[in-house]
């Protein structure tokens, strides 16, 4: 039964609603990562996730002001309940032993159904498309979102464009930050043991794993990122430098203006890492494909009294030079 009457809903102002929410929801978190946890000692990936969630609703007052929005305004009280739930998906997918990145539903999909007793109770129809489709979209590829956005019926379809790019903006400029567990010593290790050792019974030779650091860039990862594309999931099993490129082409789905000058101006932080890692692990040729293809991007979308041609973004990239 909902909190209030769905069709006067402005008896309950949409703030009290998405507070209630968020408490019924955490309600349910708990339990989830007790469960990860007791599948896998020392899993930290639940705790991580809320840890995750919790920061980014936190901050959503102030991420609305990139798209006009104020605090008091009823769509970012969604974004708040959007921003705190969206990754629930991760966590039910580690409970029932799920990959989402390979098969089945993503892990948006999975959010949206652990969201629909809480929907159901606390929220409009309207408002609930814009949470499901939000909550849905923002784990799929750019094609998928694309198409399921020509297709959205019913209220609402331009707040949930809106907060469904600014959602996949901010996951991708945290997950650019978040260097130690792709290029620490100990990242690495891991990502390699998860991506690329398809026996786990054994351990990789040193020559698999040198294959796997040096082994270049893919046809398909060069002609997508020169064209400012992600690249597909798939692409990653190539080799460790693929993996990088397809992390760093998720700038060119970045729509935020605002989100993209930070990237730029704070390059040391969200690209560098990488940008180093590649041009000590790829060809010369592959590394400076890979510094232009950025470039152009940046000088395509910004101003040019802020950034210059793309030769001097090149050299600007190339911070080991």
């Amino acid at each position: 039964m909902a909190l209030f009457d769905r069709e006067h809903p402005e008896i309950a102002p949409v703030s009290e609603r998405v507070d209630l929410a968020i408490l019924d929801v955490e309600k349910g978190i708990g339990p989830l990562i007790e469960a990860i946890e007791a599948k896998a000692p020392g899993n930290p990936l639940g705790k991580l996730k809320d840890e995750h969630m919790r920061k980014m609703a936190a901050d959503a007052a102030s991420t609305a002001t990139l798209i006009g929005w104020d605090g008091s305004d009823s769509r970012t009280q969604l974004l708040r309940f959007i921003f705190r739930t969206h990754d629930l998906g991760r966590l039910t997918e580690q409970v029932h032993g799920l990959d989402t990145l390979r098969s089945g539903q993503r892990h948006g999909y999975l959010s949206a159904d652990f969201l629909s007793p809480t929907l159901d109770r606390f929220f409009t129809p309207a408002e609930s498309n814009v949470i499901r489709f939000a909550v849905i979209y923002h784990a799929e590829n750019v094609e998928a979102f694309d198409e399921a956005a020509d297709e959205f019926q019913g209220d609402g379809k331009e707040t949930a464009l809106e907060i469904c790019y600014m959602l996949r903006d901010m996951d991708s400029m945290e997950r650019l930050q978040d260097t130690d567990k792709f290029l620490s010593p100990e990242g690495i290790t891991k990502q390699i043991e998860r991506h690329y050792n398809k026996n786990k019974e054994n351990r990789l030779t040193d020559e698999q794993v040198r294959l796997i650091m040096f082994g270049g860039l893919s046809d398909t990862a060069k002609t997508r990122f020169k064209e400012h594309q992600t690249l597909p999931i798939a692409e990653v099993a190539f080799s460790y430098s693929n993996y990088m490129v397809l992390q760093l082409a998720i700038i060119f789905e970045t729509r935020s203006p605002a989100l993209i000058e930070e990237i730029y101006s704070q390059r040391e932080t969200y690209l560098s890492p990488r940008i180093r890692f590649l041009k000590s692990h790829l060809p010369s040729e592959d590394y400076h494909l890979v510094l232009e293809s950025i470039a152009t991007f940046f000088a395509d979308k910004l101003a040019y009294d802020n950034v210059g041609s793309v030769e001097q973004i090149v050299q600007k990239l190339d911070s080991t030079q």
